[in-house]
Order: structure tokens, then sequence, then C-alpha cells
């Protein structure tokens, strides 16, 4: 690993730009970027190798809900490109979206959009011309008030690749913005002749790190590359230098590394991680380390099919990949998909949680009988937790539809799944290629006021089956009362309900603990006595 510290002329290592507001001239989207659309979306699924098939029983979840649809609203639809890998975060007046390839600020009370442009037209001040920006990436630091933007730039005729980024100079995004262009056919200071593919954005308080897959533009080269950079620069406008981490250095994760992002308090290290290894960026700011590989100890889990609709239409495609990382007060959450354990032609959910040294806390199977639920993204804040995914069945209505589970932070379990925006029809939309792509990621963010959530899913947009469109959901929490008595002094009345943590229903509580009454005035916490 070596580090850069140039500042180029167009080679071009980096090219840096300021804009006082978010650019506002609209770019359209060219005929070239359509031909560039054609050559990045030839992706394929890499060789999984499933650790071994599973078995589970039919996953418990709590009888009654813990959380609350605060608001839902459209996000983007259909922008000509698939997927719409939709990703998004939240300040405290707007809710940023990304997808394929456009970007918006949203009111996030209202619903009403503020800005919008194509990615083009966002990075404008330093974007190639020709070309094609795509799969972008958006977070917000809670901490520091920034936004954090990213996306690829590819151009298969000059053979040029970069990841483009943006810093927001506060937490307004219709103010000024920072804008870079980093070469990311560099490894190192070694130019190479790779594009990157597929990539993830985290940070901490030292670092704003990007993960990528390198391609070979005439060539089988297939590897992972992380690229590290200085927060503080970044956000100062004078970020002039990275640090990568490539290829063999990242020996136990061949593909598709994702990087974790801070929320409500800043992480020492940067998280890597891929199904069941993790690796940590660690050390000081100008000299950053990685860490030994870390085997995390999760049950065995097998590689995901593709998802089977009905109606005769052809499957969802489904990525065999480790999806957003979010780190909380020491512990890292994450998701993936995996084969459906009651039925393996269907896909099911993996969540779990570890600890800073890779000691695993929570390693659950989520799924519903008969349906599959694909592109999970996990959302976290110190009120609760929230996975969002597509909810697609092969019979009836069970069209794709934007769905999302929940448990707030005194559950064990998540309450049952809300079809917060459902589809109404099936899918099919292959641009000639003869693959019916979903998507490759989506996205969830916490709200830095309240500590609700924010998710993103997508489904097909109303009265067609070949376009698409972004939904967006606010979850709150339920703070219950709490009531304390004697033990074995609780009376139920008609139509009450009490529960273990566990959720278990018991007629009363016998034992010192916490149980949760649901009653007709809703749910109750009870705290019981010896």
């Amino acid at each position: 690993m070596i580090g850069l510290f140039i500042l180029a002329i167009d080679t071009v290592l980096i090219k840096a730009g300021y804009m006082p507001n978010p650019p506002k001239e609209y770019i359209p989207i060219t005929p070239e970027e359509i031909m560039e659309f054609r050559n990045v979306n030839a992706w394929e699924k890499s060789a999984e190798v499933p650790l071994g098939d599973k078995t589970g029983d039919y996953p418990d979840f709590l009888p009654y809900p813990s959380d609350t649809l605060i608001r839902d609203f459209e996000g983007i639809s259909y922008t000509g490109w698939i997927p719409p890998d939709p990703q998004l975060a939240a300040c405290s007046t707007h809710v940023g979206v990304v997808v394929n390839t456009s970007i918006a600020f949203i009111n996030k009370f209202t619903g009403i959009t503020e800005y919008s442009n194509t990615l083009r037209g966002f990075f404008s001040s330093v974007i190639p011309s020709g070309g094609l920006p795509f799969d972008p990436k958006i977070a917000y630091d809670i901490i520091s008030g920034r936004w954090i933007v990213l996306a690829l730039y590819y151009n298969s005729s000059r053979r040029e690749s970069h990841y483009l980024l943006a810093v927001s100079e506060g937490d307004n995004p219709l103010g000024g913005w920072y804008f870079y262009r980093l070469n990311a056919k560099y490894d190192d200071n070694t130019l190479t002749n790779n594009w990157a593919d597929y990539p993830e954005l985290g940070f901490n308080d030292k670092w704003i790190v990007i993960s990528s897959q390198q391609i070979g533009f005439s060539s089988s080269a297939y590897y992972p590359k992380v690229r590290v950079l200085n927060k503080a620069d970044a956000y100062n406008g004078t970020l002039s230098s990275w640090e990568d981490f490539v290829d063999s250095e990242l020996g136990c994760m061949p593909s598709w590394p994702r990087v974790s992002r801070s929320t409500y308090d800043y992480s020492d290290a940067i998280y890597l991680i891929r199904f069941n290894r993790m690796y940590k960026i660690y050390g000081p700011v100008s000299s950053p380390q990685l860490s030994p590989c870390i085997t995390l100890s999760i049950s065995p889990y097998s590689t995901p099919p593709n998802a089977p609709q009905g109606g005769g239409y052809p499957d969802l495609e489904v990525v065999p990949a480790t999806f957003q990382v979010y780190y909380l007060n020491g512990k890292i959450y994450y998701t993936f998909n995996e084969a459906h354990p009651l039925n393996s032609s269907l896909v099911s959910v993996r969540f779990v949680v570890v600890d800073t040294t890779g000691v695993v806390l929570e390693d659950k199977r989520l799924y519903e009988n008969g349906i599959s639920w694909i592109f999970p993204a996990v959302s976290v804040s110190p009120k609760g937790v929230a996975i969002s995914f597509t909810r697609v069945g092969t019979s009836g209505t069970n069209y794709p539809s934007a769905t999302y589970i929940a448990r707030a932070g005194y559950d064990t379990l998540f309450s049952p799944y809300n079809v917060y925006k459902a589809g109404l029809s099936w899918y099919f939309n292959d641009h000639g290629s003869g693959r019916n792509r979903w998507g490759d990621y989506f996205g969830g963010s916490p709200d830095p006021v309240d500590s609700s959530l924010w998710v993103i899913a997508e489904l097909p947009k109303a009265g067609t089956d070949s376009l698409w469109t972004t939904w967006i959901a606010n979850i709150g929490f339920k703070e219950p009362s709490t009531i304390v008595m004697e033990k074995g002094r609780f009376i139920t009345r008609g139509g009450d309900n009490i529960y273990t943590v566990d959720g278990r229903r018991v007629s009363k509580p016998k034992t010192k603990g916490i149980y949760f009454y649901k009653g007709s005035n809703g749910v109750k916490k009870v705290l019981v006595l010896e």
C-alpha cells in the first residue's frame, strides 16, 4: 500500500471543484450514455462458494407491531435505466435519493422534490465528456452535518474510470458542495487498465472510504479495491491524496467488500464486511492500516436463487452479495440474501450483528413461507432497526412490493412485515440482455433529529409491467409506558394480551422480569417485581 500525494494535471489523478449551490442546469441523458450502459450492464454473478445448506424452523416475529409508519411518498421513478439501485439518506430537512442515473433532494415533511438532476448534471464541474456516471451512493454524516455522494464513471472508448465524489459544505443539501474526480484506474501509484464497478461508501471520524470491484477493460482482471480518503481534507475542499488496499491485501474478500457507515457515534475503525469475513481499517489518519482477516462465526448459508414471479414472468435477478453496513454504539449491522430455508427456489434474508472484535451477537434468518424477500437493506438508530426489501411471490397478487420489517430497541424480535407500497403487476425489463435485473442494492438511513428510520425500495410503476419506481417510508417506534406491580397480580381482561420479551404469550407474569402488555390503548411495558 502506497499513499498518493499528487494533485494532478490531466493524467488525471484528482480533479477538484466547488459550487455554491448544487448545479441547477439539468443535463439530459445522452445517446452515448445509453450505449455505455449496455457495456456496464454486462455484469454477471460471481461464483459464490456456499458454506452449506441451512435448516431452520419458521422464524418468530412479534405478535404486535412495535413500529409506526410515520409517512411515505414516491422517490425517483423510472429514468430509462435498469436496475435503479435506490439509496437514500436524511438530514434535518431533506431526504436525499439517488438511483441510476439521477439524484434528488426531497422535503422530508412534504414529500415535495426541491432539487432534481441527472448524475451528469450534478457532477458537471468534474465529470469528463462522454461516458457514463452510474451506481450512485449517498450518505449523511450525522455528527458533522455533511452530505456525501459517490458515483462511478465509465468510458469504454477512452478506457477511463473514475470515482466521482461530492461533499456538502453543511447540513443544507441546497447549499455549497465540493466535487472531486478520483482516477479509479490507479491501484496505489500504479496505472492499470481496469475499471471500477459495484461501489460502496463508508465513513467514520477519520476517513471516507470507497470500495469497488476492479474489472479489466480488455483482460480477465477481477479483484476488490478499497480507497481511503482523509475526511477532513475532503470536507475542506483540499483532498489531494488517497491510500489504496488492493487485491491480495484483501485476500479473504475476493469480491465486493462492503464498508461500514457511522451513525450517531463514530467508530474507531472502518469495518469491511463480506458474508462471514471482516477486516478493520485502523490507525492514524495519515497512515491507515489493514487488520488480518477475521472470520465471523455465523451459521451456514447458501447462494440465493433468482426470485420467481407469477404470471409466467421471468425471475427477478438476485445478487449474491452483502448489502449496506452500519455501525452504532460498538455494534456492526448488515444483511444479505440467501436461499430460503423452507424452499431453496425462493429467497430469504439473513440479518447479522457483530461487535468490533468480530464476535457474533445476532444471526437471524428472516423469511416468509412461500414468498421471497430480496435486496434487504438495514438501517439503525438508538430507537430501533429496520430492514427494507422487495417482497414478491408467485401467486395471487403477491406482486413485487416495497416492504419492511422493524423492531424497537426494547425488542429482540422483529414485528410482522409491513407492505408500505404494494405493486400492482409483475415485472419484466431486460433491455435486450436476457436478464431481468431488479437491482444491485437498496438503502436505508437513520434520521438525525428524532432517531426514526428512512427506507427505500423498488416496485413496478403503476400501470406498467416494464417500468420501475421507488418508494420511501419513514418509520418511528412506539414508546411503551411502564407499569410497576407485584408478581402474579396482573389480571387480564377480554382482548388483552401479555407477552414476554421474546414474543411468547403468557396468561399473567409469574416471575420477575419485563413483559409487554397489548391492551386496547396500545402496547405498554410491564415491570413485574418479586
